[in-house]
């Protein structure tokens, strides 16, 4: 371990006394500062609210069974946005306990009884540590912006992908757009007919993700933007863990200057993680009721996740269509107001999403791609007001459009 290594706290709630001893035999032979923190169960219960765990400890847990309570609690753990690096240690098992584990965070899994000089658990501990450490000493920085609708169909892939377009065409910024509907994402057919060789389910289980590894994987769509798309497997999918998350952005907000996230409505732990990591959340919505209803459940469930106001904005697509909400009435019922609005042009969408070409560059002029610039304006700190165009200048535009 180098001196800048950041140096990982180690809890131990084991079964025993044994186990502690059998434990404190096998990091004997680990260097390290810290102390390791032992506890035993009380009753068979884990008791978590005993330790003070942080985001860059390590909890070690033993079980002779996987018990179907330590799991419970772990869970817990998750749900209260606690998130420790977790080794659990257990002498069987069968593939949906291992499931079950992994997706309460379980990082590794350890298989009993130990020695004294078990290595399994000493080479878990180091793959942990030199995780965090590539998350030390990276320094973010791409911006991490999601973008999710507040009911299906709202039109957010859309509006998220000629998001990124713009910005890697107009702005020159490098862009990765991560598909994160874990079932049946459909962003590539916005950009490509491209087969991408990976998926984000097959390179976030890889052991060690780098940048070459999202750079392999994704689809070269246009200069400057990349897209990793979401996997067709349900199987794949529900292997990712909100862990593996956290390494994906880690890797790519260095490697990128933006790092987009299509979210499905319905949050998971995944996309609670994705949330978490984003500096900007775009809820896009409608003007019908509704949506906004759905609108206003999301925003509460922001509110119960501590996310500040000034992270999260409302665009309202397709406020002109005739059955629309006014938009005073709009701001009425959700509390707060819209921040961009997105007009309607069925035709146009239709036509750029069938040719496989975003609207902004297909009809560039159209009022749908002028209003997506606008706010591409503001995502890179640029006035959203911009000046009228002279006359000449118009004229200019409709004659090289």
């Amino acid at each position: 371990m180098s001196e800048n290594d950041k140096e990982l706290t180690i809890h131990v709630v084991a079964t025993n006394d044994a186990m502690v001893s059998n434990l404190q035999q096998v990091f004997s032979k680990r260097p390290g500062k810290k102390p390791i923190v032992y506890m035993t169960r009380v009753d068979h219960e884990l008791r978590l609210n005993r330790i003070n765990l942080e985001k860059d400890n390590i909890l070690i847990i033993d079980s002779e069974k996987i018990s179907q309570f330590d799991i419970e609690d772990m869970a817990l753990l998750h749900k209260e946005r606690i998130h420790p690096y977790i080794i659990y240690l257990a002498s069987s098992w069968t593939e949906n306990q291992l499931i079950d584990l992994m997706r309460v965070g379980v990082n590794e899994i350890i298989h009993l009884p130990l020695n004294g000089s078990s290595q399994d658990l000493l080479d878990a501990i180091e793959r942990i540590q030199k995780r965090v450490n590539i998350a030390v000493s990276s320094k973010p920085k791409g911006k991490i912006i999601s973008c999710i609708s507040s009911k299906g169909g709202a039109g957010a892939t859309m509006i998220a992908i000629n998001l990124a377009y713009l910005l890697s065409q107009k702005f020159q910024k490098k862009i990765l757009f991560i598909d994160l509907h874990l079932q049946y994402g459909d962003s590539s057919y916005y950009l490509s007919d491209t087969i991408a060789s990976s998926n984000v389910a097959e390179i976030v289980t890889q052991p060690y993700l780098n940048s070459v590894t999202i750079a392999a994987s994704a689809i070269q769509v246009a200069d400057n933007l990349y897209l990793l798309p979401s996997s067709n497997s349900i199987e794949k999918s529900s292997n990712i863990q909100a862990d593996h998350i956290d390494t994906l952005l880690t890797v790519a907000a260095y490697e990128y200057d933006y790092v987009f996230i299509d979210l499905n409505y319905v949050l998971t732990s995944n996309s609670i993680r994705a949330l978490d990591r984003s500096e900007l959340i775009y809820i896009i919505t409608q003007p019908t009721l509704a949506y906004l209803k759905s609108l206003v459940n999301l925003l509460g469930v922001f509110s119960e996740l501590s996310y500040p106001e000034k992270k999260i904005k409302i665009v309202m697509n397709k406020c002109d269509v005739d059955a629309a909400l006014p938009i005073e009435k709009v701001n009425e019922i959700i509390n707060r107001k819209v921040y961009a609005e997105i007009p309607f042009d069925l035709s146009a969408v239709d036509e750029s999403i069938n040719a496989g070409v975003p609207i902004v560059k297909m009809f560039h002029l159209n009022k749908v791609s002028k209003a997506i610039e606008a706010l591409a304006n503001f995502t890179e700190g640029k006035n959203l007001v911009e000046k009228p165009e002279s006359m000449l200048s118009q004229i200019f535009h409709l004659n090289k459009g």
